[in-house]
């Protein structure tokens, strides 16, 4: 079970929010995830695109429970809201239906001092209800970013060389023994392969050097964090994301194929 909500949460949620509309070549902003955790961790809910995740740590039924299903803005109400509805992967079908508001939640307990911007009521099937506290978070809606066209971009820009350097970053990504946020750098290497600069998800760089003639790319820590301002930074598909709300945004898709994606490219961070 616990693949099974690893594996939904490799989708992003739908719906967009409400504001100014995005700026010219910027993805619109969607919501990307819901989190809600009753008092005292009875329960919790955290949903994402199409997908949602209900555990209890105590009653009766199945402790955890996958639904498959969408989030939709509710308009022309005074206060912001979202409705996440789906059905349960397991039979027989339960429906759930969470209601958030946008307002200022304090949970009960030991938790009362830890404020919420959203409030929930969650039914997880007929006859039960029960209300929580919330978190929401936003970001890109990816599938709409502009396609990276790699041959306008400067020679001072890493990113130019990504056709040559791909087949690197890959086997980088695959071999690497931690969890990988970004890449921050990528250059070729004299005769084979490419030197590639990673970010791991707990901050720390490492240097992955790559190439046919190796067996398996090395893996070197770097002595400082890499990556420039006036760099990109690639953030390849992954599980749970990426999420990125700032910025500007361009998708990187398979050398040779406009359909497939591998990740994205983010510049212009110095706000961010």
């Amino acid at each position: 079970m616990r693949r099974l909500a690893q594996a939904v949460a490799t989708i992003l949620i739908a719906g967009t929010t409400a504001g100014a509309p995005a700026q010219s070549g910027t993805p619109p902003l969607i919501v990307q995830q819901i989190a809600c955790r009753a008092d005292a961790d009875a329960w919790r809910l955290d949903a994402t695109r199409q997908a949602a995740v209900l555990r209890r740590s105590a009653g009766k039924g199945p402790r955890e429970l996958v639904f498959r299903g969408e989030a939709l803005d509710v308009s022309n109400v005074p206060a912001r809201t979202l409705v996440w509805r789906g059905s349960s992967t397991h039979l027989p079908a339960e429906t759930l239906v969470a209601t958030l508001r946008e307002e200022t939640c304090r949970p009960a307990g030991a938790d009362a001092g830890v404020s919420q911007p959203w409030r929930a009521i969650v039914s997880p099937r007929a006859g039960d209800a029960m209300s929580a506290c919330c978190t929401v978070r936003t970001g890109y809606d990816l599938a709409k970013a502009p396609v990276a066209v790699f041959a306008d971009k400067p020679e001072s820009d890493w990113a130019r060389h990504y056709p040559d350097v791909f087949t690197s970053i890959r086997r980088c990504l695959s071999d690497a023994r931690f969890a990988v946020a970004k890449v921050v750098h990528a250059a070729p290497r004299e005769g084979d392969g490419a030197y590639v600069q990673l970010v791991a998800t707990d901050g720390r760089t490492w240097t992955c050097t790559a190439g046919a003639r190796l067996a398996k790319p090395v893996f070197t820590p770097a002595a400082a964090p890499g990556g420039a301002p006036d760099q990109p930074e690639f953030h390849p598909l992954r599980e749970g994301g990426p999420i990125l709300s700032c910025g500007r945004v361009e998708r990187v898709p398979l050398p040779g194929s406009r359909n497939r994606t591998e990740g994205w490219l983010q510049y212009d961070r110095a706000g961010c």
